[in-house]
């Protein structure tokens, strides 16, 4: 209902600001505890959460409230999250990891804004774009999960596949 164009942009900038807080302390954290897929996938769920919570309410305040509990979830995800691919796989797969994951984050950057509108086009409310977000949220959780033991899988592999070729040439 506001209209003046300082009050948005202030009202607009509280879930930064809160993500911006969540990701230094989340980030810290992070490192202070040297766990990572954790935290990662916590923050996720956290971000989810926010967005989901955002589709029950009805004032502004409130859904402001949860936006931001979803910023702070959100962007804490991406404070540790960066930090899981060095983790996971090796020097070789790094390269081609890194360039994977960021076109996927690239394209979801992208496409996500579309789909957000198009969905509160056609309902004319934001609440399936908030259950829409949540569902991002969730599915990042769950490949977070899903390709640290994946990765972490394979390299065990590889470290065995060359001990014992080292075995051998050692004979």
């Amino acid at each position: 209902g506001y209209r003046n164009v300082y009050q948005i942009a202030t009202i607009s900038s509280i879930p930064f600001i809160v993500g911006l807080v969540a990701m230094l302390f989340w980030g810290s954290h992070s490192d202070k505890k040297k766990e990572r897929m954790w935290h990662a996938i916590i923050a996720a769920l956290v971000g989810g959460f926010g967005w989901f919570v955002a589709y029950f309410l009805h004032s502004p305040a409130l859904i402001i409230a949860s936006i931001a509990i979803a910023a702070a979830g959100m962007y804490g995800a991406q404070a540790t999250f960066w930090a899981l691919p060095p983790a996971v796989f090796t020097k070789k797969q790094m390269g081609v990891a890194l360039a994977l994951i960021a076109t996927v984050g690239q394209f979801g950057g992208l496409i996500a804004p579309i789909i957000f509108g198009r969905i509160r086009d056609i309902t004319g409310v934001y609440n399936a774009a908030y259950l829409t977000v949540t569902a991002a949220m969730i599915i990042t959780a769950i490949a977070s999960l899903s390709g640290t033991y994946w990765g972490r899988a394979i390299r065990r592999r590889e470290v065995a596949l060359e001990s014992a070729a080292c075995a051998v040439t050692a004979k």
